[in-house]
């Protein structure tokens, strides 16, 4: 306490330097951020969901999720960053594990190869279907369980109800290691209803909300992001190595 100040006035500046170093944290925190990069909108919607129910602390940690607006994008955005002082931030960089995927993959390695601060992850992280060339691997639908998915899918929220309600029929020729959306949208198709697609980001959050198990790509990308953000801790501006003066900052 300073010299002539009641213990009001000193409780005051105590508040108020409790304030100040809350705010510049906070600030550190956004400046030394984690960016989370997803494929496109339905993972950009999903991600948070999953994340956070995976027990990572988004906003806590700084942990900043963003679409780079689709698979074809991806090269070009590696490639900008590359150009700005933002690469020196953490990136990890998520993608479906289809054939646009792999072929993708081969594009960016020029940028991630030797770089210390970019880590890749395929959703699944894992592989769960094939396809016809042979690739295996899957897209985010494929990262949850194949009966939490159906029974979204066949609901009215997402497809008219004489279709839902043959789940049944579905499931008859229904292929677990063969792209599952695509099955999905084959059979609305075949039964007058062409627009399931249009539905997908709904159907993305509907998945992240009510999966009774989180998936295992999920817990993958959630312990990723946590060592990460352990081998790049949020440091506080005033945490700086003084020089050493006796007396002073050392005996």
């Amino acid at each position: 306490m300073h010299m002539g100040m009641t213990i009001e006035e000193y409780a005051m500046e105590q508040v108020y330097e409790d304030l100040h170093h809350k705010a510049v944290l906070h600030q550190a925190t956004l400046d030394q951020c984690i960016y989370v990069f997803v494929e496109g909108e339905s993972e950009e919607v999903a991600f948070p969901i999953l994340l956070e129910r995976a027990g990572v602390k988004l906003k806590k940690d700084g942990i900043f999720i963003s679409s780079y607006n689709g698979i074809n994008n991806l090269p070009h955005v590696l490639r900008l960053m590359g150009q700005t002082l933002s690469y020196d931030r953490p990136i990890i960089i998520t993608y479906d594990n289809d054939l646009d995927g792999q072929r993708i993959s081969r594009k960016i390695s020029q940028y991630t190869v030797n770089s210390n601060h970019i880590a890749l992850l395929t959703i699944p992280s894992h592989n769960i279907v094939t396809y016809k060339n042979g690739h295996q691997g899957g897209s985010f639908e494929e990262a949850f369980d194949p009966v939490h998915f159906i029974n979204v899918c066949f609901t009215k929220a997402f497809m008219p109800q004489h279709i839902a309600v043959q789940k049944q029929q579905f499931l008859i020729d229904f292929d677990v290691n063969k792209p599952w959306l695509s099955q999905v949208c084959e059979f609305c198709k075949i039964n007058g209803y062409m627009d399931f697609g249009s539905c997908k980001v709904k159907l993305a959050e509907k998945l992240a909300l009510s999966c009774p198990t989180l998936p295992s790509s999920f817990t993958d990308l959630a312990s990723l992001i946590v060592k990460t953000r352990k081998d790049n801790p949020i440091k506080h501006p005033d945490d700086v190595d003084l020089p050493r003066i006796s007396g002073i900052t050392c005996k």
